[in-house]
């Protein structure tokens, strides 16, 4: 048994932090920075917790007024402007005003483009220092202050192609475009005003209520000027602009207080635009449903969405422009039942984030799980009632499955994690904050009562709106409004401020047992509740009193899917929920108790307490009895997975006794599945598993005729994005083929050009066709040409779009060039520090995942490891990203 490790921090502990806060505030007044070569951590690069602090305390009635000009061509520099209002409580502030700017993203360029600086009607010369304009305090007064600055805006968190500009500054980005103070507790007033290209739309957070149109240098412009938004903080402040369309939607509903939204867009597909009514109402029914939860009306003036080819994430919560990625609300031809409830699911979110993230935001970045989590855990109430015949129980289960990813790592961290500066934040973002905290508030969902639940919400919002509060302000409330008998200190303590999975083990034979059955040999069962295991320690197995029963003990733990942690079974356990994973006649049989039982079974093979070859054998018999589209998917998840980790080891075919690989077998039993059942979207799905791990040359070339001939196997359910990705694999496979005569070279290259050009000409979206002609680069055999395109990489101008340089990158280490690209590893981490100085929040793990979930050789690992033992001193939050990859590999 290994205990869960937790921190020292107690979550409620108040006393000691208004000691700690006022003890900051007197050595910030008292010993303050005297001159501007102060070497204290307020003068650090990046956006330090004393700086933070220090602002907070004294600054207030914040306004920004910005002018953007933007000009058409992609790669000229943006002339702009800010006007800083502030009030400022000089009486206790005895230093200069540190304004944070950041424009250029590399750490070896510390200049800054700025040009004149008045502060309150007077021409100043300001330093520049480590990110910070350093404003003079003789210059300031005590009580309202101007400051206006012209400077050329950064290009770092402006994502700029030929047609379309969208900033997205979460979660310290701001500064990297504009002059200002950019932490989440010091929110601010916002007047935008941008000079675009006459044939572009701009959306912002506000409406606009000014447009007119300017001539320049013989080019038609437009001026727009936006109304003056509600208090945000400086992440969730945005612009888009560029070509796109529009639709208007109306409310069927009189009780939503937002009667219409606009969705910009740039797909050409007629298909896939109809689906903005679809959309337009799961916006609709989010906004009823937690304005009705809350009590409080929708706090923004408007509402409405872009959606983006090629953005970052699923979505972005900016007030009145919030962005979506098109692959995410834009579902293919024929979707599965998952991807029309992610859909939903991610709108739910973003809508949430409304009320929790926007109209009450946390203080600090180390409390961002307290906006993820109501986001994900109201989001998986509001489907509901969208999606009635879904099994919720089932759909649930997916934030156990994604949390345990980090979770069972060494790199696994607590849901509230320590950062003493913003330039970490995009690090404590991951598995653990979206997943496994919705868990954990569901946990004292139950503890308290769904009624004091809501009571503790409507207070939270109610009491900090427009403002900020703390993870220890939320759970002062949910103390205060819960049963006396409930205590919450120690069990955040363990649950919020605690790392890692608990794990139990199987023991027999008295005691209590968690919510389980016992099964018996003849199928019956007894149920045995008690309180939940929480923390770890052993489950015993209790005496039944039926002595003929006693020798034929099997335990089915976690029947209802809510324990979380790792099960250790025991061997009789194991066999016989392995022989009944579809056994009707068992009493008790249900969805949950099966999904439950496959992840449990999951984790007792990573933990070695189950061969591969017999879980595979397991799981390809039961996928041919399944019938649950919600548990399908999970089943070649697994499969695809155990047989990728372990392709070569061998196993025996029961049927004919043969001996093969454990990829050959699973090769073979899909490929067979995906022909032969008659369910059109189970047979897609196997067929998809099947494409994405075949490495036999017979394989390779069945799926090169597929690639070649659509619906050529005509009960498949494939899409556009299916053959795209087959394009892609099928080109760097063919390309790993022995090529023993020039001959042979060149007939693999035609045939690698002759699939790229087929896929080429079937895509019609010109932003698609860009995305497809940029990474389809990463498939061909020339191997100076794949160097080229790693190189590229490693500049921060080479990884933009995001999504594309990821997709590239997973290419270029793809499975089948194993040996090839072992050597990008090394660079690849070297350059990590690099990567998340420079990119968004997601990227440093969505690079490593590209860079090693690839590889399967010991010399992988090897590499990895002894990057690690070479950099003892690394960033503990980098660190954990690559121990969460590291797992994965051998």
């Amino acid at each position: 048994m290994k205990n869960i490790e937790f921190s020292e921090k107690s979550p409620i502990n108040y006393s000691m932090h208004i000691f700690k806060t006022l003890y900051l505030a007197f050595l910030l007044i008292f010993c303050g920075c005297s001159s501007d070569n102060c070497q204290t951590a307020l003068y650090d690069t990046g956006v330090s917790r004393e700086l933070a602090e220090l602002r907070k305390a004294n600054i207030s009635q914040l306004k920004y007024k910005l002018m953007f000009n933007i000009p058409q061509e992609k790669d000229s520099i943006i002339n702009s402007s800010i006007s800083i209002e502030f009030e400022l409580d000089k009486k206790h502030y005895d230093n200069n005003l540190i304004i944070d700017f950041k424009p250029n993203m590399r750490a070896d360029d510390q200049s800054a483009p700025i040009g004149k600086i008045i502060v309150n009607g007077k021409n100043i010369k300001a330093k520049y220092q480590n990110e910070h304009i350093i404003i003079p305090k003789n210059d300031l007064m005590n009580g309202a202050n101007n400051i206006q600055i012209e400077f050329i805006a950064g290009n770092g968190s402006l994502n700029r192609r030929d047609d379309l500009m969208y900033s997205l500054l979460v979660p310290d980005r701001a500064r990297t475009l504009f002059p200002c103070f950019d932490q989440p507790d010091l929110k601010a007033n916002y007047q935008l005003t941008l000079e675009i290209p006459e044939s572009w739309k701009a959306i912002s957070n506000s409406n606009a209520y000014g447009i007119s149109r300017i001539e320049k240098n013989g080019m038609q412009r437009k001026l727009m000027q936006f109304a003056e938004t509600e208090p945000l903080s400086t992440y969730l402040f945005s612009f888009v602009t560029g070509i796109f369309s529009k639709s208007v939607h109306f409310s069927k509903n009189d009780a939503v207080s937002v009667d219409s939204i606009i969705i910009y867009h740039r797909e050409t597909d007629k298909n896939k635009i109809e689906q903005l009514d679809r959309i337009a109402e799961e916006v609709f029914s989010s906004l009823q449903w937690l304005e009705d939860y809350t009590g409080i009306p929708y706090p923004f003036s408007k509402y409405d969405l872009i959606i983006l080819p090629g953005f970052q994430y699923g979505g972005m919560e900016h007030t009145g422009a919030t962005l979506y990625n098109s692959n995410r609300m834009f579902l293919p031809a024929n979707p599965t039942i998952q991807q029309q409830v992610s859909r939903t699911e991610l709108i739910a979110h973003e809508t949430s984030h409304m009320w929790f993230g926007d109209f009450v935001t946390m203080q600090w970045f180390s409390d961002v799980w307290v906006k993820e989590v109501f986001a994900n855990f109201f989001a998986s109430l509001i489907v509901r009632p969208l999606h009635p015949n879904i099994d919720f129980a089932l759909n649930d289960n997916q934030f156990y499955t994604s949390s345990y990813k980090d979770d069972r790592t060494d790199g696994a961290n607590a849901i509230e994690q320590e950062l003493p500066n913003l330039k970490y934040a995009g690090l404590i973002y991951g598995n653990i904050i979206y997943q496994k905290s919705p868990i954990v508030m569901n946990m004292l969902y139950e503890r308290i009562g769904k009624e004091n639940f809501r009571t503790s919400i409507k207070e939270y919002l109610q009491k900090y709106s427009y403002s900020n509060a703390s993870c220890d302000d939320l759970m002062e409330i949910f103390a205060n409004n819960s049963p006396k008998d409930i205590e919450l200190t120690e069990w955040s303590k363990y649950w919020i401020y605690g790392k890692g999975m608990p794990k139990v083990r199987i023991e027999n034979p008295n005691g209590n047992i968690m919510d389980s059955k016992i099964v018996y040999s003849d199928n019956s069962f007894q149920i045995l509740r008690t309180d939940t295991l929480k923390f770890g320690g052993s489950i015993p197995l209790m005496n039944a009193g039926s002595s003929e029963k006693q020798e034929g003990y099997f335990i089915w733990p976690n029947s209802d899917g809510k324990y979380y942690g790792y099960i250790e079974l025991d061997k009789n356990s194991v066999e016989y929920i392995m022989e009944n994973l579809y056994n009707t006649n068992i009493p008790f049989f249900s969805p949950i108790m099966r999904k439950s039982a496959l992840v449990t079974l999951y984790e007792n093979y990573l933990n070695n307490n189950l061969s591969p070859a017999t879980f595979i054998k397991h799981l390809d018999e039961y996928l041919k009895l399944e019938d649950n589209p919600q548990i399908f998917p999970s089943i070649l998840g697994y499969i695809t997975s155990i047989a990728f980790r372990n392709y070569n080891d061998t196993i025996v075919n029961k049927i004919d006794n043969k001996h093969s690989t454990i990829g050959e077998f699973v090769e073979s039993s899909l490929y067979y599945y995906s022909k032969n059942t008659k369910n059109k979207n189970f047979a897609t799905q196997a067929f998809r598993s099947f494409a994405s791990m075949c490495r036999t040359k017979s394989s390779v070339k069945t799926l090169y005729d597929v690639c070649k001939n659509r619906d050529s196997i005509n009960i498949l359910l494939l899409n556009d994005n299916d053959y795209i990705g087959f394009a892609y694999d099928i080109c760097i496979k063919i390309a790993s083929f022995d090529c023993n005569t020039k001959e042979k070279e060149q007939e693999i290259d035609d045939m690698i050009a002759d699939i790229i050009n087929i896929q080429r000409n079937r895509i019609n979206n010109p932003d698609k066709l860009s995305e497809f002609n940029h990474i389809s680069k990463a498939v061909v055999r020339d191997t100076t040409v794949l160097d080229s395109l790693f190189r590229s990489l490693l500049i921060s101008e080479g990884r933009k779009p995001e999504p594309w340089a990821i997709k590239t990158l997973s290419l270029l280490n793809h499975s089948a060039r194993e040996k090839y690209s072992r050597k990008y590893i090394l660079q690849g981490l070297e350059n990590l520090e690099e990567i998340q100085r420079t990119n968004d929040i997601f990227f440093p793990a969505n690079w490593l995942n590209a860079l090693l979930s690839g590889h399967y050789s010991k010399e992988a690992s090897k590499i990895v490891d002894n990057f690690l033992k070479s950099n003892i001193e690394y960033p503990i939050l980098l660190k954990n990203k690559i121990l969460q990859t590291r797992y994965y590999l051998p």
